[in-house]
């Protein structure tokens, strides 16, 4: 078990993904097909795992439980990765909420289970989504990688 580590993606751009791979523990530049366990591209997150996708990944959102839970990873609800014109994973789709007035994007406290491309396990909660100087696109989030899915 690795963590709790906090880790910022600067996902600023809108025409690139950023993957990210839960065994490093870092960003993953130029990834082969199973390198990868997350991409972000602004506020949109996505799993390496679904038609059209080399990993077995998915998502379960496990809503607002405390991220420290030791509970298991669950059995369902796991949730892969969409492919349309702008992909996405509908379990996290809606991690923020967005304020109408203000237009800023809020961190809901949802906790996600993560199924890695090679079918390891992390627990997530999103922090953040500015960058220094409320820049909009850095997705900070706090993990907990288990690897074999039990604390």
């Amino acid at each position: 078990m690795v963590g709790p580590v906090q880790y910022t993606v600067d996902a600023r751009s809108p025409d690139r993904w950023v993957f990210f791979d839960f065994s490093r523990g870092s960003v993953v530049e130029s990834p082969g097909p199973l390198d990868w366990d997350l991409a972000f591209r602004r506020f949109r997150i996505i799993v390496n795992g679904g038609r059209g996708f080399a990993g077995t990944g998915a998502i379960a959102d496990l809503g607002d439980v405390p991220f420290e839970s030791n509970e298991a990873m669950p059995d369902t609800g796991w949730v892969e990765t969409e492919v349309r014109s702008d992909s996405s994973n509908p379990a996290v789709a809606r991690w923020y909420s967005y304020g109408w007035s203000s237009h800023i994007l809020r961190p809901r406290p949802n906790v996600y289970a993560v199924r890695t491309a090679d079918g390891r396990h992390a627990r997530m909660r999103m922090i953040s989504y500015y960058c220094p100087g409320a820049i909009p696109g850095c997705l900070t989030f706090a993990y907990v990688y288990l690897g074999s899915g039990t604390d």
